[in-house]
């Protein structure tokens, strides 16, 4: 079955959406995003009811209702009932459950009285964490502007005339499909494609033939994707585009999956462009005035992660360090074989001279010079983590990026790692050949939605090297089965 798709000629109303209450002065209201760094779908943190902690929602206008997971529905009991069925992007009848959730609180937002869609327990996963639940087009209204920066890791809502873009943003001009907001997007500077700007996807997408008829050269890939019901498929390859242009903003060697929307005809859209673009700028977007603004990110993640980190209130207000955290650099004290060991004092001035401190937060922020030979030295064997005491109760991750005696990013990946309650220290010793060039480890980012340790023979596994383009789970991309 073909869902019928009509265009959309109405205009959408103008303010804030019924149950919108609290905070926002003057018409907005501001709130943290979780790992704004890793260029994936956009996360936040959500009270539901009268829950003490925070829970992990994900951001998606293209559903059309917010959605909460069967556990929290089971604990919570709210009023429930079930509706018509719905069709979902593989062109599926799925039954259809809605609880009635008296309050949410997101940031500065508080919104009452909030019908959701019911989804499956574990349905979501965004780069190891748990979503518990959709942030959808009743919140990220049509009548609002939403505005997402990543380099500070917030987000905000705004009644019109309540935001402006940045300076110096591309202006994206699109038209309504049956609530797609649809752009026109040059690949490869030869062909010009009509795209869904689409905030809760991972990845651009065109259909099959239309990669094609770009020219693209194949991927072999294994890609997992999901909708908004959580329904999932595969493709097992892609395209690569040179260069992908919208409005002035400009991506470079982007990866481009089939797209699997079969509720669509291809006559009505060729494609959406996912955060493997979005995520590349930080994004206004004003549905009322059919505008998105794209405004190029900061390069300077070191100099912007102080503001960062103050998204979280008090959290790391008390710290001593960035994040509350000392990173030690800990080396063999025998260089080589020919070499005299070091006195005990040299070593400890080693270890000493290899821990970030708040000084070298503020002022590191220019890349290594490329091709400047590694470090000379004793071999690096492990590097820890120091927790001051006063967040030893409380779970949080940090990202960690490697720079050299002079504090410049020597452009290794990136060190993800998690910070368990109850535990004061976390080692490596698996990765730590890989980083013998650096001289410290400067904190680009915090917060308190960790991915859970990995469980192994040999210990918990608590630190993970971040790779280009991580994948999050909405689009899972590996390698193919061979």
């Amino acid at each position: 079955m073909r869902a019928a798709i009509v265009l959309a000629l109405t205009g959408c109303a103008v303010g804030a959406p019924p149950g919108f209450s609290g905070g926002g002065g003057g018409g907005s209201w501001t709130f943290p995003l979780v790992a704004p760094l890793e260029d994936d779908v956009l996360l936040v943190p959500v009270l539901v009811e009268d829950r003490p902690e925070p829970l992990l929602f994900m951001i998606d206008p293209d559903s059309r209702m917010s959605s909460i997971d069967g556990g929290l529905v089971k604990e919570l009991r709210p009023y429930t009932y079930q509706v018509a069925h719905e069709v979902t992007e593989r062109d599926w009848r799925v039954p259809v459950f809605v609880a009635e959730i008296k309050k949410l609180e997101v940031g500065e937002l508080q919104i009452r009285h909030l019908k959701m869609r019911v989804h499956k327990v574990g349905t979501f996963w965004v780069g190891g964490r748990l979503v518990r639940g959709i942030l959808g087009r009743d919140v990220i209204a049509d009548s609002l502007i939403f505005a997402a920066d990543r380099d500070r890791g917030i987000a905000t809502l705004a009644t019109q005339d309540s935001l402006s873009p940045p300076r110096g943003a591309h202006e994206v001009r699109f038209r309504n499909f049956f609530h797609r907001h649809t752009a026109s997007v040059r690949v490869n500077r030869r062909r010009e494609f009509s795209m869904h700007v689409d905030l809760g996807a991972r990845m651009t997408m065109l259909w099959a033939h239309r990669i094609r008829e770009a020219g693209l050269p194949r991927l072999d890939l294994r890609a997992d994707l999901q909708d908004e019901y959580g329904t999932t498929w595969r493709e097992n390859w892609g395209g690569l585009a040179a260069i992908v242009e919208v409005g002035g903003a400009r991506v470079d060697a982007l990866v481009v999956l089939p797209f699997g929307d079969l509720r669509l005809d291809d006559v009505d859209i060729d494609g959406a462009l996912g955060q493997n673009f979005l995520a590349r700028f930080n994004l206004t977007a004003n549905w009322h005035q059919n505008k998105i603004w794209l405004a190029p990110r900061s390069r300077d993640l070191i100099g912007t992660a102080s503001e960062r980190l103050r998204r979280w209130g008090k959290s790391f207000a008390g710290c001593s360090r960035p994040a509350c955290i000392a990173v030690e650099l800990v080396r063999d004290d025998v260089p080589a074989a020919a070499a005299p060991a070091p006195s005990p004092d040299s070593l400890a001035d080693s270890i000493a001279s290899t821990t970030a401190t708040a000084s070298q937060q503020a002022t590191a922020s220019q890349p290594a010079t490329p091709g400047q030979p590694a470090t000379p030295g004793p071999r690096l064997r492990e590097i820890r983590i120091v927790r001051e005491p006063s967040t030893v109760g409380t779970s949080y991750e940090v990202l960690l990026e490697a720079v050299s005696a002079e504090g410049r990013p020597l452009g290794l990946p990136r060190l993800r790692a998690t910070l368990p309650a109850g535990i004061q220290n976390v080692s490596e010793r698996q990765l730590a050949p890989d980083y013998q060039e650096a001289a410290a480890f400067l904190v680009l980012d915090a917060g308190p939605f960790p991915r859970e340790c990995e469980r192994a023979p040999s210990g918990d596994r608590c630190v993970w090297q971040e790779s280009p383009g991580h994948q999050g789970p909405r689009t899972t991309i590996s390698a193919p089965d061979r």
